[in-house]
């Protein structure tokens, strides 16, 4: 009787805990939460602002909005928590501060990503404060502040940094999308056919974009991982990205101390495969790769951008695709492999190529799969000394010689695995526990 008591308290315990503690820590988990600090919009309050409450309220509202909307369109409905909520912050996955101030000169942008950050920053002075009539005026509707325009720009900056949080790099200069609009990750967000002295903000304030499709399906991968950032295996040759200045590019820029590269995926076997660098991942490995979605190619992924502390050093693979032959194998690229091309001169006197090669071959077919890198990416605004260089990195001080392995699950997958383990171990400590209680009981009543 008393070992159908104790199974019977086991399982209801189990019960208890499957009901009441997990779905809380499943909660706490998911979905992701994109924290929205947007206390810099308070200061606009008038007076002395130029704000009332209300349209604050609203502006608030419609950033909110446009962030969710995309992000969404990238990992479906229910998957994403955007919220300006401060209680919100300390657990989000990502953050965007929109700051009532200017950017920093002597790049100024409409907003930026820190590199390897889990933080973007978006500036509200850029919108409201510019000395460019031209600028500020595209904000407006009969001279007043159109909340509605401010909410289009404001929340279109902020989804293309969370983009770059992801993984997600630019796509061609003037790269329209189905509807025949500039999309969410085109460098900049600066151009526009009707008013070039506008330096972007009429496109911005008229137009509310979504993620291209490439956009789409890089967020969706990564979804839920840190923001990312190469990692080098000190025994092989590296990409090392040359950064000698910005691309000479008109308007503000939302990114700066980058590298943007044309990018050409092909070969016989090319479809079987994504190519990606190296990258650290979410538990904080060595196994994650950068992956560009080769669906539909030349047509999304044209362009890969490479930001200063992020991408300074890359070794390059490809892994196979899913449903082929290959499925998650990795191959990692031979180092005679490897070509450089066009070089130039730099005013230092160093060389760099503005064109990469590289292939692989793939059991016994040669060249089965080739990727071109092309630092003339933007033509005559490209900036003539940007290249990369082909050599070993020096091991940094006090740094570890990473040896890359094959991948393992990411940790995230065994969160339900860990917490039933948790679970079936509580049970265990209770039940035996109890079970001493009774017996020692049990002893007790004999020796009485």
């Amino acid at each position: 009787m008393r070992e159908k008591m104790r199974l019977i308290l086991s399982v209801t315990l189990c019960i208890i805990i499957f009901a009441v503690v997990l779905p809380q820590a499943a909660k706490a988990a998911w979905p992701p939460v994109i924290y929205i600090d947007t206390s810099g919009i308070d200061a606009r309050l008038k007076p002395p602002g130029d704000l009332t409450a209300q349209q604050i309220a609203d502006l608030k509202y419609w950033i909110l909005w446009h962030i969710r909307y995309n992000l969404e369109s990238a990992v479906g409905k229910g998957n994403v928590m955007v919220t300006n909520d401060p209680t919100e912050e300390a657990h989000a996955s990502r953050k965007v501060r929109i700051l009532n101030q200017r950017s920093v000169p002597p790049s100024r942008c409409w907003g930026e990503c820190p590199r390897g950050s889990d933080t973007v920053n978006v500036y509200l002075g850029e919108y409201m404060d510019d000395p460019t009539e031209a600028v500020t005026d595209a904000f407006k509707t009969n001279g007043n502040w159109d909340v509605f325009k401010l909410a289009n720009g404001i929340g279109a900056v902020s989804s293309h940094e969370i983009g770059h949080t992801y993984g997600v790099g630019h796509n061609k200069h003037g790269h329209k999308d189905s509807t025949g609009l500039v999309d969410k990750m085109t460098d900049g967000l600066i151009w526009t056919e009707k008013d070039p002295s506008s330096s972007g903000g009429k496109i911005l304030a008229e137009n509310t974009w979504i993620y291209d499709a490439e956009a789409r399906e890089k967020i969706k991968q990564n979804w839920g991982m840190k923001p990312p950032k190469s990692v080098v295996d000190y025994a092989h040759k590296a990409l090392i990205t040359d950064f000698w200045g910005e691309e000479l590019l008109p308007g503000k820029l939302c990114e700066y101390g980058g590298l943007n590269a044309f990018f050409n995926f092909s070969g016989p076997l090319a479809s079987e495969f994504y190519v990606g660098i190296l990258g650290q991942g979410s538990d904080g490995g060595f196994d994650f790769i950068y992956e560009s979605s080769m669906e539909g190619l030349g047509a999304d992924a044209q362009m890969l951008t490479f930001f200063v502390g992020a991408q300074d050093y890359t070794q390059w693979l490809l892994v196979g695709a899913p449903n082929t032959t290959w499925a998650s194998t990795w191959f990692m690229l031979p180092e005679d492999n490897l070509h450089l091309y066009n070089f130039v001169t730099q005013p230092d006197g160093d060389y760099v190529a503005r064109l990469v090669v590289m292939d692989w071959d793939v059991d016994g077919t040669h060249g089965a799969v080739q990727v071109t890198l092309d630092a003339n990416a933007f033509g005559n605004y490209s900036n003539p000394y940007n290249g990369f260089r082909y050599e070993y990195v020096s091991l940094p001080v006090g740094g570890i010689s990473v040896h890359i392995s094959v991948p393992v699950d990411k940790p995230a997958l065994l969160a339900p695995y860990i917490a039933l383990t948790s679970i079936i171990i509580a049970a265990t400590v209770t039940t035996s526990i109890y079970s001493k209680h009774v017996k020692r009981k049990n002893t007790k009543s004999t020796k009485e």
